[in-house]
């Protein structure tokens, strides 16, 4: 990573290796980290044209459970404006209904709309999916798109300035 920073002229990146839920939002050290890009592990459903069934409903409760922590974490560093979260599975479980759940859980933020040129959106209503407002915020790709199964939200801090927990509690 450091080597592709380096290539690119990136200058305000400091890779770090670890594990990001043991990072301190308390530690003076992370103070001013305001933007986080995650991309937790997931299913990787959407890397292939025949992607494996949801079947395996303990794997990915497993795995959404790692994903809406991750994000949660994020959003308590005091500083924390922006957090960007995606993953290349095609499951709403792993999506919308993560996104669902940290939104009821952190009322300090809220989805800001991402990549406002792709044409595909969340998957709207039902048992995984979002309001339709919502949904229209976050963006969603197939294979029919000419890429992989991917899909991203943009969670913004209500009122734009950092301060504060996300306004959830542990876990």
């Amino acid at each position: 990573m450091e080597e592709l920073l380096t290539q690119r002229g990136v200058t305000n990146v400091t890779p770090r290796c670890g594990n990001f839920l043991e990072l301190d939002p308390a530690d003076a050290a992370n103070a001013a980290l305001t933007h986080f890009m995650l991309d937790p592990s997931c299913s990787s459903s959407g890397m292939s044209a025949n992607p494996t069934a949801a079947g395996d409903a303990e794997a990915i409760a497993k795995l959404t459970a790692n994903q809406e922590a991750v994000v949660r974490h994020a959003m308590r560093f005091p500083a924390a404006r922006v957090v960007v979260y995606s993953t290349c599975s095609v499951y709403a479980a792993e999506n919308e209904a993560v996104v669902r759940r940290v939104l009821a859980a952190e009322p300090g933020f809220e989805l800001a709309p991402a990549l406002e040129f792709w044409e595909r959106r969340g998957v709207a209503g039902g048992e995984g999916g979002l309001a339709g407002e919502d949904a229209a915020k976050v963006v969603r790709t197939a294979l029919e798109d000419g890429t992989i199964g991917f899909f991203l939200a943009k969670f913004v801090r209500r009122g734009g300035g950092g301060g504060g927990g996300g306004g959830g509690g542990g876990g």
